[in-house]
């Protein structure tokens, strides 16, 4: 019984690879191998470069032209202590007022703002260029996220704009991707184009985004917000 059953699977199999290579014939297909299929898909992968090249000048820097608020409006509303902490409750009304609040209770805001270039810090490829902001004295520090490198895990341009949604990614890989890219183009347009250095002292105009993570927090550290900035330009004299 058991080699008759044998027999049968093996005539079975012969019968379908006849089928397939008469179908072939006939209609003209070709069977793929599953390893060739595999090369295809990974040549097909997701290019998060293209994406945002495709959205940047488009509608990425125009909704944040829009949708910034002045910077200093909402440094002016934080009830920010002496410490530089603020009670995470505290910050949801101003949130709403003027940002947007994630899924995972990241308070996210667009902005503008004028200012002086106090201090600049190009000794690692975090670089940052600290901003006394008009309209604003307190104890939150702005600094700008000078280069040649941006956080690979600040998404606050990508979720800032609202209309690149985790939903139209097959994962989480390609949606982290795309805020990478973002931060690599603001680095490639905006950053390398100026020196930083030689902002010091110089008054600036900038437009950008930046975050507050309170998730799981009760009190939040706003000693220090970090902006990335989506425009950046010296104020003339006049």
């Amino acid at each position: 019984m058991a080699r008759a059953g044998r027999m049968k699977k093996r005539v079975l199999g012969t019968s379908v690879l006849v089928l397939i290579i008469a179908l072939s014939a006939r209609f003209g297909f070709t069977v793929v191998p599953i390893e060739q299929v595999t090369e295809q898909r990974l040549a097909e992968a997701f290019d998060a470069a293209t994406f945002v090249d495709e959205m940047w000048e488009s509608r990425i820097l125009p909704a944040i032209d829009e949708a910034a608020v002045d910077l200093s409006l909402v440094l002016n509303e934080w009830a920010v202590g002496s410490d530089g902490f603020a009670v995470t409750d505290d910050l949801i009304e101003t949130a709403q007022r003027y940002g947007v609040i994630t899924t995972g209770q990241a308070h996210i805001y667009l902005v503008t703002a004028t200012g002086t270039v106090t201090a600049v810090n190009t000794e690692t490829s975090l670089g940052t260029i600290t901003v006394d902001i008009d309209g604003y004295q307190g104890p939150v520090s702005v600094v700008l996220f000078a280069g040649p490198r941006i956080p690979s895990d600040d998404s606050s341009i990508r979720d800032g704009v609202q209309f690149i949604q985790f939903g139209d990614f097959r994962d989480q890989t390609e949606y982290g991707r795309v805020a990478g890219e973002i931060n690599r183009r603001v680095v490639r347009d905006v950053l390398e184009p100026i020196s930083a250095p030689d902002l010091l002292g110089q008054r600036i105009r900038f437009t950008g985004s930046f975050t507050v993570r309170t998730f799981n927090l009760v009190r939040i550290d706003l000693n220090q917000i970090r902006v990335i900035a989506t425009r950046l330009s010296v104020e003339s004299d006049g």
